[in-house]
């Protein structure tokens, strides 16, 4: 016992030893053990478990109890707290004497506050008061979402009698060109009639009669638009059938519109396509554009952005700015050209230009990219400042403010935009997003919970409300969360991935093997997922098991050399590399050609540290088909970890000669520059990569990292907070982040990340310039 404990169980026990006098009247005396017994605590501390125990239950009171504590309460919780920190033996209860009973039972008086029940009684009252605080939220944000809806409904409207001017106007135009066309066409026949010799008269008139009587291949396409404005899309077909038999243009682009978008006959992209290029073959800008969309999104016919971009600029040279926006996107993206900003950049002006609203809107969405802000903001204000409920302008702005740390201007935005759309979870999902970008777990929590109350079948709002959970450390809450989110989408890869990576980091083995038994069943082919049972089916049951499932596969899909391989891992897994080695042999021997089965023994090797096995695996399939994408990756890879910089350069630069947009090669390459100091390069082939996929947190750590070491603190740390929100268990994207805290003037926050980075016994390759890091933040 501390020297405290023995002086005050010596003086409780000579004051009830026999011939002492008894202490006054209306005195308790609370002791730590009954008379004759000897209290006791853990070796070496100061104190008693019965100290610490009514230090506890006195600065934590209990939830189950009244307001005020009796010295009878105080003995129950006391001895409750004792018997939950002793693990060695039964303390003795502690003992409660009340020497004179003239002044009643005293045991039961109330005496000590409860400050649990106090903190219960304030939690209440916050909960009441935020409660309160919600309702009166809720009740300012319908009156403004009626509001902005009413102005909605009328720019809408506004917007709608516009574009109908407008394209009654066009069609009257058209209209009157074809018109003139058609006249032109009658008046060289007439002429050829009269040029022909020897033709009768009468036969003359008769041709004269007919053709007075049968309506004009223009007049036929006019009434076909009147019908199709009547919606009566059957009569309209008629009508433009009549005239598009004659050749005319216009008819032929308007059937199309009706097999596109399926009025009045089924949807039928094949017939779409037939009567645009009879169309587009007579020059019509909007069939022109529109087959480059059947092209672009690959309806009807397989995928294709060359062909696509030759129709998008036929169609644009004419004005149409559609065309032009798509030829955007096509440079914006890389699809099939080389990846562009400043092509890009040129095309969505031209769109943007002549009012295209999707073109303004992507190249504000450009502007952010390419780091021009202001640009972004005054695009984004400008569409704003036509329509205030334009939800993509709202969002881009909210980007915009969080990217430059605004926080009470990026959430007032968010707000108006999930007013405006109250349907949509994409302003919530960027909340969250900013919680995280903050390491506000606690707000980022609440926002998730709230978007899923109101959004539960969405798989988006799921998957972050999972990722939120996981960064904050409530791994039962995320696998909860992916457990739903896979049963509402179990087709879903990557909700399927993070679910059975959750599972496995439980170590649910028997529940991952349901779960993918269940995926086998939607798809017997799949061998990766035989792959995996055989894995699980050896953690739950040993090597033994785990061979029987793969020599079970392997009968029913004889061909399949995928199951000697996971065998021949399992065997290298538990210690008998011989055997393994041997078995990977004989497959590479019998397969060389098949992708799978070589990365699966490349890894295999690798796992043995044969690495000249694992290498020569490899080179030996690019040797055979040195344009396999797959394999060239995976060497590049293998180059990357095992520092080989110059082969790793090599390989990746040969990647992006026939793949410029491959965000994996584009960000590995972008740190090899890194680290070799060309910034500028890095930085541009990290941009790339962030374009090519947003929301890949290596990408943004790698982006974040050449950005910090080019002294650009703001920029890094959004980009770092991103990949840190998406990766929240990743020490290198946690280390970095803090050197970005430490950077932008935040160093309790550094200091604080990296307590816990270094706290948690991770390894990474910067620990020791983290702990440098560490030491300096707490002299400073």
């Amino acid at each position: 016992m501390g020297a405290v404990d023995e002086a005050l169980a010596a003086t409780a026990f000579k004051n009830l030893e026999p011939g002492m006098p008894p202490p006054e009247r209306g005195t308790l005396l609370f002791c730590s053990s009954p008379r004759h017994s000897v209290s006791f605590g853990p070796p070496n501390d100061e104190g008693t478990l019965f100290t610490g125990a009514l230090l506890s239950v006195l600065q934590g009171g209990s939830v189950s109890r009244p307001e005020m504590l009796s010295f009878g309460d105080l003995r129950e919780l006391v001895y409750d707290r004792m018997l939950e920190s002793s693990r060695a033996r039964v303390p003795p209860r502690p003992a409660l004497h009340q020497t004179d009973q003239q002044s009643g039972d005293l045991t039961g008086l109330p005496a000590f506050p409860n400050v649990a029940w106090a903190r219960r009684k304030a939690e209440e009252e916050e909960r009441a008061t935020e409660a309160r605080r919600k309702a009166e939220e809720e009740e300012r944000a319908t009156e403004a979402r009626r509001k902005a809806e009413e102005e909605e409904r009328a720019t809408e409207a506004r917007r709608k009698a516009e574009e109908e001017e407008r394209t009654t106007e066009a069609r009257r135009k058209a209209e009157r060109a074809e018109e003139q066309r058609a006249a032109k066409v009658r008046r060289k026949a007439w002429n050829r009639w009269l040029l022909i010799a020897g033709i009768p008269l009468a036969l003359v008139t008769c041709v004269i009669i007919y053709l007075m009587q049968s309506p004009s291949a223009v007049e036929a396409a006019r009434n076909g638009s009147l019908a199709e404005q009547r919606k009566d899309y059957a009569q309209a077909m008629d009508w433009y059938r009549k005239a598009a038999n004659q050749g005319n243009a216009l008819a032929q682009t308007r059937i199309g519109d009706l097999y596109y978008n399926g009025q009045g006959v089924a949807q039928d992209y094949a017939q779409a396509m037939d009567w645009y290029r009879k169309a587009a073959d007579q020059g019509n800008a909007h069939a022109q554009a529109t087959l480059g969309d059947l092209y672009y999104y690959g309806r009807s016919v397989a995928r294709d952005y060359a062909r696509a971009m030759d129709w998008y600029r036929k169609a644009a040279e004419q004005g149409n700015a559609n065309a032009q926006a798509k030829i955007g996107d096509l440079y914006y993206y890389g699809f099939g050209v080389t990846q562009d900003y400043a092509q890009a950049m040129v095309w969505y002006r031209k769109a943007a230009d002549q009012g295209n609203a999707d073109a303004r809107a992507a190249l504000a969405q450009l502007y952010s990219t390419t780091g021009r802000t202001d640009d972004a903001k005054k695009s984004y204000d400008e569409l704003l400042s036509e329509s205030p409920s334009d939800v993509t302008a709202l969002l881009g702005l909210a980007e915009v403010a969080v990217a430059q740390r605004k926080w009470p201007e990026a959430t007032d935005y968010l707000t108006r935009a999930r007013t405006a759309a109250p349907n949509n979870p994409a302003p919530g999902l960027l909340l969250v997003n900013m919680y995280g970008s903050q390491q506000d777990w606690k707000h980022a929590t609440s926002a998730a919970a709230e978007l899923v109350a109101q959004f539960p079948g969405n798989i988006e709002v799921l998957n972050a409300q999972g990722w939120v959970q996981s960064a904050a450390g409530d791994t039962v809450g995320a696998l909860s969360t992916y457990r739903r989110a896979h049963e509402l989408a179990p087709e879903s890869r990557p909700i399927f991935s993070r679910y059975l990576a959750l599972l496995r980091d439980a170590k649910k083995f028997v529940e991952v093997r349901t779960v993918l038994q269940a995926a086998l069943d939607r798809d017997p082919k799949d061998a990766s997922l035989k792959g995996d049972l055989i894995r699980v089916e050896a953690e739950i049951g040993g090597l033994e098991a785990g061979l029987a499932k793969a020599r079970g596969f392997a009968n029913d899909d004889p061909g399949n050399r995928l199951y000697d391989v996971v065998s021949a891992e399992l065997y290298a897994n538990g210690g008998r590399k011989r055997e393994a080695i041997l078995l990977a042999d004989q497959v590479a021997a019998t397969q060389p050609s098949d992708d799978n089965v070589t990365l699966a023994l490349f890894h295999l090797y690798s796992r043995v540290d044969d690495l000249k096995e694992a290498e020569g695996v490899l080179s030996a399939r690019l040797k055979a088909d040195s344009k396999d994408f797959t394999i060239r990756s995976a060497l590049g890879a293998f180059y990357l970890e095992q520092k080989k910089y110059d082969a790793a350069i090599t390989e990746y630069t040969r990647l992006l000669a026939e793949h410029p947009t491959d965000p994996t090669a584009l960000n590995n390459l972008a740190w090899l520059y890194q680290r070799q100091n060309d910034l500028p390069k890095a930085r541009e082939l990290a941009e790339r990569a962030f374009a090519a996929d947003p929301a890949a947190a290596q990408i943004d750590d790698t982006l974040g990292w050449i950005l910090l070491a080019q002294g650009e603190a703001d920029k890094a740390l959004t980009h770092l907070s991103a990949a840190n929100f998406a990766a929240p268990r990743n020490p290198d994207i946690q280390y970095h982040l803090a050197v970005a805290l430490q950077r932008v003037g935040r160093p309790t926050d550094a200091q604080a990340m990296l307590e816990t980075l270094l706290g948690s016994g991770a390894s990474f390759a910067d620990k020791a310039d983290a702990e440098k890091l560490l030491q300096e933040l707490k002299r400073s």
